[in-house]
Parts: structure tokens; sequence; C-alpha cells
């Protein structure tokens, strides 16, 4: 649940640990930092009361240290880093069976509390508290009661998240067992849905015969019993293939759609065994067609994916794909597909003597390519085969800018820009992504750029800096047909290739930083701060104007390279990971939120004091 902090003056922030933040740029430089300070401390668990926690790695991370530092618990559970440099740093726990946790996390798997730490200083007494790993197991049957082998199983998260969370090896999934039992341990605390899909080693298709082919079978076999004349064994077949079913995608406790799912909430360490459900077997059909390229000829060795629509797939994970190449003479064949709504697409080298393509196109789309897409239902019943006419892909190109007072960075082709499509359209994994995704590009030594390859549809843009030259520069736009492309995606069509696209860069920095204290003046950093945009149009799971961040032990907080724009600032005193891109959460953060403006490369100090309600 979250709680709201009234704020009783106006507000700033610090980085401490930064989620659904840009990516942080490159460390300028290797050279390993030293100091002579010292941060020790212990590891314990969440018992009551708790106890140390021995072998346990700690690790220390920040700007200005490198490498970043780690020291072993001993046997009771202390450990010490001596050697750093003044800073402002971050303290991570991780051990097996235990969620990889951060000191001063009011929770397991939340972000934590920055330690500053002065010139040889002795940080002493920390606490590091490591809550154990959550575990969830159960049995899969089929129609029959029968277990199912060989099935793969995962713990979902109920709210899907693009930025980098803690999840946990075990949340990739398991096979069941041959008694049908599963059994993914480590899980983060929090609400879950358990989904298990099909796989390659499911067992294979059965087939269902029609009933009048059911009722020969039996009467061939009745005369063969009773020595009827005419009766032999070549007469006619026992059996007849009938129509194929293979397993179809099921959730907890087993349904066919995630959203009507029954959600599982773990506590820290609990374990909650029993989660049993059937899953049922359904009719499959055979997704073929034939893949033709531009000029009309067959495309042979053409990659062929198939995946869940995006209506389909509301969590990160593929219900069910599906890849293939095509043959010699462009025809495909899918077979043992269930009912869903799904998305095609094919692609093949524009040189027709390449060869075949890589479906898994591993680093990115490079070569010239042609493309096609077909969204497919299928309902069981058969469906007409497909004809998939290539074309070539869109190339969207531009140019870099700069504006400040610095000088430009002296080699512009160490600058890439690439496009990925906007988060909505398929989960993180999905086939589609894997195959679609077009690799970074080099901007020219004149400052010119072009992206082919890319596949139609709604794209964002992102773009990198070399280490030296990020320490000076930051990406301000990438505007296109009035569209900043930073912001909102810009949807790619054949029709109407896009126009060139200006991307500004900005020696100017922006910051936001203060203190946030109590009402008795004493440093607050049990709470969450969280800056964004005042204009809704902004929100967003991919906006780079959503931050929430949490403030140092002395109560310090900051932001930095937030656009400029106008923004509103609120404290909350405990929030789920992500929490804050819910737009109906930002509703309520907002109702006792600062409001303020920034401008291009304005730094603004604005202390906060917080009371409760």
């Amino acid at each position: 649940m979250t709680r709201l902090v009234v704020l009783a003056a106006s507000l700033s922030i610090v980085p401490l640990l930064s989620i659904q933040s840009p990516q942080a740029p490159p460390r300028a430089s290797a050279t390993p930092t030293t100091g002579t300070a010292t941060v020790s401390g212990t590891v314990v668990n969440d018992e009551d009361p708790p106890k140390p926690v021995r072998r346990a790695v700690v690790t220390l991370s920040g700007a200005g240290l490198v490498p970043d530092r780690s020291a072993i618990t001993d046997d009771d559970g202390r450990f010490a880093i001596s050697g750093l440099p003044a800073g402002r740093f971050t303290l991570t726990a991780r051990r097996p069976s235990f969620v990889t946790s951060v000191y001063g996390a009011r929770r397991p798997a939340r972000p934590g509390t920055v330690i500053p730490v002065g010139d040889a200083q002795h940080v002493e007494n920390l606490i590091v508290k490591l809550w154990r790993g959550a575990t969830v197991s159960g049995v899969l049957r089929d129609e029959r009661g029968d277990p199912v082998t060989g099935l793969e199983v995962r713990a979902l998260p109920a709210r899907p998240s693009d930025s980098s969370s803690m999840l946990t090896m075990s949340n990739n999934g398991v096979r069941t067992d041959d008694r049908g039992e599963y059994r993914i341990f480590g899980l983060e605390p929090g609400t879950y849905v358990i989904a298990a899909k099909p796989t390659e080693t499911s067992g294979g298709p059965l087939f269902s015969p029609e009933e009048s082919e059911v009722d020969r079978t039996i009467e061939v076999l009745r005369q063969r019993s009773a020595g009827a004349p005419g009766a032999s064994r070549a007469a006619a077949p026992l059996s007849a293939p009938g129509k194929p079913t293979d397993f179809a995608p099921i959730f907890f406790p087993g349904v066919s759609s995630a959203a009507s799912a029954s959600p599982v909430v773990l506590a820290a360490g609990q374990e909650m065994t029993g989660l049993d459900f059937a899953i049922a077997r359904v009719p499959t059909v055979v997704v073929e067609g034939t893949v033709i390229r531009p000029d009309g000829s067959r495309a042979s060795g053409a990659a062929v994916q198939m995946g869940s629509a995006p209506r389909d797939s509301s969590f990160p994970i593929d219900p069910v794909s599906f890849s293939t190449t095509a043959a010699s003479d462009g025809t495909f064949r899918i077979p043992q597909v269930p009912p869903g709504n799904f998305r095609l697409v094919a692609r093949a080298p524009a040189d027709a003597n390449r060869g075949a393509a890589d479906g898994n196109a591993r680093g990115g789309v490079t070569e010239a390519s042609t493309w096609a897409t077909a969204d497919v239902v299928v309902s069981g019943a058969e469906l007409n085969p497909l004809s998939l006419q290539l074309a070539p892909g869109v190339t969207v190109s531009g140019r870099v800018t700069f504006t400040g007072t610095s000088k430009p960075p002296a080699d512009l082709t160490r600058i890439r820009v690439w496009l990925r499509m906007q988060s909505e359209l398929a989960p993180s994994g999905a086939a589609i992504n894997g195959m679609a995704w077009i690799a970074p590009s080099a901007v020219h030594a004149d400052g010119t750029f072009a992206i082919d390859n890319v596949l139609p549809g709604p794209c964002y843009m992102t773009i990198s800096l070399a280490p030296a030259d990020s320490a000076v520069w930051s990406a301000r736009s990438a505007v296109v047909a009035g569209r900043d492309m930073l912001d909102t995606p810009l949807e790619i069509t054949r029709e109407s290739a896009a126009p060139g696209v200006t991307i500004t860069f900005s020696d100017t920095r922006t910051e936001l930083s203060g203190t946030l204290q109590t009402q008795s003046g004493s440093p607050a950093s049990d709470v969450f701060v969280i800056a964004f945009s005042a204009d809704r149009q902004l929100w967003g799971r991919v906006s780079r104007r959503i931050r929430a961040v949490r403030p140092g032990i002395d109560g310090q907080y900051s932001i930095k390279d937030l656009p400029p724009g106008d923004y509103l600032i609120g404290a909350v005193s405990d929030i789920d990971q992500d929490e804050w891109l819910d737009p109906a959460v930002l509703d309520r953060i907002a109702a006792a939120a600062v409001r303020i403006s920034l401008g291009e490369g304005e730094k603004k100090t604005q202390d906060l004091q917080i009371g409760s309600r």
C-alpha cells in the first residue's frame, strides 16, 4: 500500500538508488580509486531476533569508486571495506536462498539509503538485513488427472516492470518433473501470477478422431473379434489421425487469461505449497504459407517467427512463440498452434543470394533486410495458407546538433543511435522483439546518421555517447514532425517514411537537490522521493520524466539531468517497485506534491520538511 507524506515546504532530490532512470553514463576512467576511509558493519537475517549471516557477499558501489569493492562476512556476519575515497555509496548484500538487499531498505528488493563517506572517515556499525526468498510449489495435471511432465512454469510479477529489478535466476522458469511437480524458490516478496506454457518437450501433439471415426473403429474391432467375413486386418485402419491437440498456456488456478488468474501474495521467506492446477489440451492448427520476395520470387531461407500478439502478452513472457525457416520454395509450416491472437513476422536478406536469414538476429539486424508481418487469429478451425509479401525495411535518418559553450566531441562516430519497439508492442524477450531488434547505428563524421532495416511500427529512440563525452554532453531531444522520440513513440510506416530526426545535445545539466528533514529538524531518509512531469501525457512505463530516489542517511537527495519542464515532487513512506509508474498512483501523490519548474541547465535547491498525515 502506498503511504503519502505531507510536504511542508519546497523540495528537491539526490542520486541514491535511482529506479526507472536513464542509464547512467559509463565511467570515464578505469583507473582504480583509493583513499583512507572505511565502511564496516554486520549482515543479519530477518529472524526475530536477527541472526548474523555468514559468507554473505557485501559490495560497495557508487560514482567515483572504481572498481566496486566487495567483502565476505565472517562467522559473526561482520565485514569491513577499507581504502575508500570520499563519496556517496550504495551497499548491497547477497547470498544464495536470500533476496539481494541494499543497506537502508525497508523491505526486500527495495531501494536502499546512500552512505556519505568523507576523507579518512570510519563509517561503522552499519546493519544490512537479508530477507529469505519465498517459494511456491505445486503439481500440474491434465484433464484426466495424470501428471504433466516437462512443462515450463513461471512466477510472473503481477506488475510488469521495464526497470532493472533484482529478479532471481529461479524466476526464469522451471520444468515439471516426472510427477508433474514444480518448485520455484528465491522469489522476492510480492504478488505473482503462476503461469504454465507448453514446451518442445511437453509430450507432442495428441490426436482426437471424429466421433464417426471412433464408431467405425469400434465396429471393425467387433467384426474382427467375431471373425465376421471380410473383417481382414487390411480392411481399414483401427484409428484415424483426427484433429491434433496440445497443451494451451494456463494460469493458476486453471484459467486461460492472465487477467483472470488468482494472484499469489508472498511474504519474505514464505513457502506456499499446494498450488496445483490442471492444464487441458486444446485443438491446434497448422499455420503455413509462402514468403514472397519483392520481385515475386520465393524467399528461400526466410526467417519466420510467430508470437502472442501484444494484447495477449500483458506479462514479460511470451505464452506461446514459434520459429521456423522457409524451405527452398519459400514455404513455411508451423504445427501445433493453439487458439489465440498472434503476430507473424518474416525476414529475409534484401540480397537474394545472401542465403538464409538469422532468425534470432543476435546483436541486432545489420544487413539490408526485407520484412513482412501478419496478424493471425487461431480459433481451432483450419486456416488457409498465408502469403507473406516482403518489402524493404524503412530507413530513419537525421542529424545531431550541439548547443552550449563547450566544444563538441571531436569524434562524432562514437555516438550511437538506435530505435526500439514501443514497450507495449511486445513484452521483453518476446520472439518478435528478438528478431526485429535493430543494431545501433553510428553517427557519421559530418553529424548525419541513418538507421536502416527498421520494421514498421511505433518506436522510441535511444542515444549513447562515449564515456568521456557523456561527462559533458547529454541528449536533450530527438525531434521529428514536432514529436520528441525520447518521450513518445513515433509510428514508423512504409507509406510515410519518417522525415529527418534532429537530435540535440546540451552541455548544461539540470539538477534538483536539497535536504529532507523531519519536523524536529533531523535528517529524513526512510522515504521515497518521486519527481514526475506535471504533464500527464508524459507519464508511462518508459518515461524519462519519472524518477524515484531514496535520500542518503544525511537526508540529502538529488536528481540530475531531468529534461526541462514542469514537475511535481512528492514523498512516499512506502511504495512497491515501479508502482510510481502507475498513473493512478501518481494521481494520488500529486495531491500532496510540490510543483517546480526546471529550465534548461537550471540547478535548484529546495529543502523539504515532511510531516505525517
